[in-house]
Formats: structure tokens, C-alpha cells, sequence
């Protein structure tokens, strides 16, 4: 099966953390995966390979979204996959879902792991990153990013995959009539995990825009693209120079602060935008974002806080890009 027809066999409907077996325990039994920690499923092909992949099962959950799993009305257009509007489509990250499967199909050296509840905060990948999984592993590579171009290089403001590694990977990947660079703008996702741990851990570009929202969509083309680039790889001929011991925070874009620091907003609040674009500018005082934040608190928009990160993260990222 291409990555394609993989992806429309995957989003079928949400899964929010806690549903990852119930929806996707028997594929997962059916490609030979096991629970190695109690927890995730793993996959070795071939021999000594130390190369890993990633991705998740669960989805993200979004503001007005249930907490048990939702059918999924998905359409098509040019390419492109979305949805009806009623849920979101799961992108993030059954495309990366859909990369592993169909290089598992391949046969393409490598353990491939399949983590739970990376949009909780990475349960999954934390819990195996203590239990002492993966060591013997040089390179880490999560399939989880939005967009097409990036090979991501820095998580949670500080390095977690040299620039040799990822130039080296991006340049394979282009190769094969895609356009990937490097990037220093990585949020988190699960190779951050084990960033202490093995040498290069990075996240790539897999076609999807617009996620944990109802307008989420994915580029079916650009998903078959690059499984077929990754099939055409010789992953052992990238050269591995981080050493995972070594901190390394001298960062520009700093994403932790951005990430963590701030108070959170969320799309529902009407706040003057002007305001909102001031702020994230650090042009207005902290007694402003103390306003906000108290403002928030008792507000209870939301039952938890997962949606109005959701929003910050995007705006973010998208504020950072127009700069």
C-alpha cells in the first residue's frame, strides 16, 4: 500500500489519549508490534539498524471536541484530505502513522516506534525514554511535523540533532523532488524525550497544515512523495556528530520562553487583537499579562488547558513566521 492509501485506512475517527488501543491495538498486533515497556509499540526490521522512527496514535483534542472517539467524515480535493468540519482529521499525526507503515512494508531497517499520548505532553516517549529504551540507538527521527519543508534541528530552545545530520538528511530528501532544510524552530514532540540520551533527534515535515482544528488537512501527494524518498535512503550513511551529554541552549529563537513562560490565550477570548499582537511583540508590561492570566483563570472556558495551548502554539508559530 502507498502512504496514501495507508492514511485513509487510519482516519476513520479521533483518538484522543486513552483510546489508542482500543482503535489501533489489533493493527498494530497485525504488523508483528509489541508493548516492549508496557506502554508503546515497537518494531524492529531488519538487522543492527540504530536508527529509530516515530510517530503517534493518539490525536489531538480540540475546544467543543468529545473525549471518546469520533467518526470521521473525510473528503478529498486535489490532494488534498480534510474533513466536514465536525472534527478534525487526525493528520497530526497518522501521517506520520502512514510513513511507517508503509516503510515497515518495505522493509526498511529500523525500529519503528509507535508512542501513546504525545499530545498530552509525550507520555508515551517520556515513559520509555526513563524505562532506558532505545540507548543503543544513534539517531531518532519523528514523523510529526507540520508543513513540507523542515528537518528540525532545536526542540524546546536548545539542540537536539546536529546540522550535519540534518542537512545531510534534508539533502538526501530533495534528492527526490522535495525541498526540506534544516530548521531551528521545533516545538516538541517525542524525539525531544530522548534528546539526552541518542545523539540525533529530529522531527520532519510530513504534509499536514492546520492541525488540532476542524480546518485541519493533509497533502496525499506530498505524503507519497516523501515515503518514496525515505524507501530510497541510506540512513547509515548520515553522519552522526551530537553528543547527547552536552547541552547546547545557545538558541535565538527561543522557543521555551515563548512556550512556557507566557500565559496562554485562547481563540475564544475577545480580546482587542491589536492588544494580543502587541504582547506577543513584548511591547506591553507584565502587569498586562497578569490581567490576562487572572482574567483566564476565572474565566473556565475550558475543562483543561489542552485547547488553549493548541491555539497559542499555532498563533505562535505563525506570528514568528511573518516576522
Amino acid at each position: 500500500m502507498t502512504p496514501r492509501e495507508h492514511f485513509k485506512t487510519l482516519v476513520r475517527c479521533t483518538t484522543p489519549h486513552g483510546y489508542e488501543e482500543h482503535v489501533y491495538g489489533l493493527l498494530m498486533r497485525e504488523i508483528g508490534a509489541k508493548k516492549l515497556d508496557g506502554m508503546n509499540y515497537y518494531l524492529t526490521v531488519g538487522g543492527n539498524s540504530q536508527v529509530v522512527f516515530t510517530s503517534h496514535l493518539d490525536t489531538a483534542k480540540f475546544q467543543g471536541s468529545l473525549k471518546i472517539p469520533q467518526s470521521i467524515v473525510s473528503l478529498e480535493y486535489a490532494d488534498l484530505m480534510y474533513t466536514d468540519g465536525k472534527t478534525n482529521l487526525g493528520a497530526d499525526d497518522r501521517a506520520g502513522m502512514a510513513i511507517m507503515l508503509h516503510m515497515i512494508e518495505q522493509q526498511i531497517p529500523g525500529t519503528y516506534v509507535f508512542f501513546i499520548g504525545e499530545e498530552c505532553g509525550c507520555v508515551g516517549s517520556s515513559h520509555a525514554a526513563r524505562q532506558g529504551m532505545l540507548t543503543d540507538a544513534s539517531a531518532i527521527i519523528s514523523f510529526d511535523r507540520g508543513g513540507y519543508n523542515d528537518v528540525i534541528t532545536h526542540q524546546m530552545s536548545t539542540r537536539t540533532c546536529s546540522d550535519a545530520f540534518g542537512k545531510a538528511l534534508a539533502s538526501e530528501l530533495s534528492r527526490h523532488g522535495l525541498a526540506y532544510q534544516v530548521s531551528d524552530r521545533g516545538s516538541y514532540t517525542d524525539s525531544y524525550e530522548f534528546s539526552g540520551i541518542i545523539p540525533e533527534c529530529t522531527n520532519i515535515s510530513v504534509g499536514y497544515e492546520f492541525a488540532h482544528t476542524v480546518h485541519e488537512q493533509q497533502c496525499l501527494a506530498h505524503l507519497d512523495a516523501l515515503g518514496l524518498a525515505l524507501c530510497s535512503l541510506n540512513f547509515a550513511s548520515i553522519p552522526v556528530e551530537r553528543d547527547p551529554t552536552i547541552d547546547d541552549w545557545d538558541y535565538g529563537y527561543d522557543w521555551k520562553k515563548w512556550r512556557w513562560e507566557k500565559p496562554f490565550l485562547p481563540a475564544q477570548e475577545k480580546l482587542d487583537f491589536s492588544r494580543f499582537v502587541s504582547w506577543l511583540a513584548g511591547e506591553i508590561e507584565d502587569e498586562i499579562l497578569d490581567e490576562i492570566a487572572m482574567h483566564l483563570e476565572d474565566s473556565n472556558l475550558l475543562e483543561d488547558g489542552e485547547g488553549l495551548i493548541d491555539f497559542y502554539d499555532e498563533f505562535v508559530l505563525w506570528y514568528q513566521d511573518a516576522l
